[in-house]
């Protein structure tokens, strides 16, 4: 997979916090939530850990990598 890089200044800007994402049972995810998702994975990556909350970040990343885009 080919992530791009961004920072908080780029959540602001394009308004991510305004942005769905549903969760595996079709609610909507606060942004937080999502923040919080993707930091314990990048936090325990290459953990045994890690595959709790590795499917989800993932869907996350890639979410957001598509909206920096457009």
């Amino acid at each position: 997979m080919d992530y791009q890089t961004f920072n908080i200044f780029e959540f602001g800007k394009k308004k991510f916090s305004k942005t769905p994402f549903f969760d595996t049972e079709s609610n909507i995810m606060p942004f937080e939530t999502q923040l919080a998702i993707v930091s314990h994975y990048l936090h325990l990556k290459g953990k045994k850990f890690e595959v709790t909350y590795k499917e989800m970040a993932v869907k996350l990343i890639e979410h957001w990598s598509i909206l920096l885009n457009d």
